[in-house]
């Protein structure tokens, strides 16, 4: 436990549909009638804020309040992370106004029980909530500041704000190779006359608008490969599709393929192989 090493790390997220009144409306709950026993997280601070409980067996426990409380169909990130040298607990809402995070000291016998821990409820008929439990993670040992506030941003990234993403007009607008900036800033622009139009550049990995590329595709054996650009944050605002004609379309008309693959970094088309000249080509549109 916390006393036999260098402390410990825990994070929840919940969505909570509703606070039901009369309830103890438990996160996290011990398995007993004892309301403060064990290590417990429940929405009963001022207005139904996020409290966490840490009792020993015997004696009082302590109980740490971190300020705002969800509403009905929010989504919350809740952590601890408690260091057993300094004796230092700290308590993070995702959903803190102010001050996410909550400090106070904690002595170590506080963690002195073998109480289980239930996850959105107990046995108890009165520890339940009224929501959903998307994500426990408990670590044994302390987190270092950066490790804590890293989990913290990756869930919440994950499960509330979602991933910031990159589309055509703020990434056309930016910098390139050298500080390089370009002057035709539309889809079909293509400064560095490489054949490539701006929007195919800015949907495949490892393009610059201002570096000529002589393709933008891999070819194996049937095989046409093109990798979905992957930039942090990713691309939006875009659909690939691979369209197939014997004669560039002059009489045989352009067509939508079935790809091979179809996935978050790729897509690719195995071609048939029976007609005596194919012609296969990447079209990138904006949404």
């Amino acid at each position: 436990g916390a006393a036999a090493n260098s402390g410990f790390s825990f994070f929840v997220v919940a969505r909570v549909d509703s606070i039901l009144a009369g309830n103890v409306n438990a996160i996290l709950a011990n398995n007993d009638n004892t309301l403060t026993g064990g290590l417990q997280l429940r929405l009963d601070g001022a207005g139904n804020a996020p409290r966490l409980y840490l009792g020993p067996d015997t004696g009082a426990s302590v109980s740490v309040v971190n300020g705002s409380a969800p509403g009905a169909g929010d989504t919350v990130v809740l952590a601890a992370n408690y260091d057993s040298v300094t004796g230092v607990l700290e308590f993070w809402n995702s959903n803190a106004v102010s001050s996410a995070t909550v400090t106070v000291p904690v002595p170590l016998g506080q963690f002195s029980t073998g109480k289980a821990i239930f996850v959105g409820g107990s046995n108890n008929v009165t520890q339940f909530m009224d929501g959903a439990i998307g994500e426990v993670k408990f670590y044994q040992g302390r987190m270092s500041a950066v490790d804590f506030a890293a989990e913290q941003f990756a869930l919440t990234e994950k499960w509330i704000t979602g991933s910031p993403v990159t589309d055509f007009t703020s990434w056309v607008d930016g910098t390139f190779a050298g500080g390089a900036t370009l002057s035709d800033k539309t889809a079909t622009g293509d400064d560095d006359n490489d054949g490539i139009s701006n929007l195919v550049e800015f949907a495949i990995e490892g393009q610059d608008p201002t570096v000529s590329n002589p393709t933008v595709g891999t070819y194996s054996g049937l095989t046409l490969t093109f990798l979905k650009r992957q930039e942090d944050p990713a691309v939006s605002g875009i659909t690939y599709e691979i369209e197939q004609s014997t004669d560039l379309g002059v009489t045989d008309t352009w067509a939508v393929v079935t790809p091979k693959t179809n996935t978050a970094t790729e897509i690719s088309y195995e071609m048939l192989g029976v007609e005596v000249k194919d012609f296969v080509r990447l079209k990138v549109t904006q949404e």
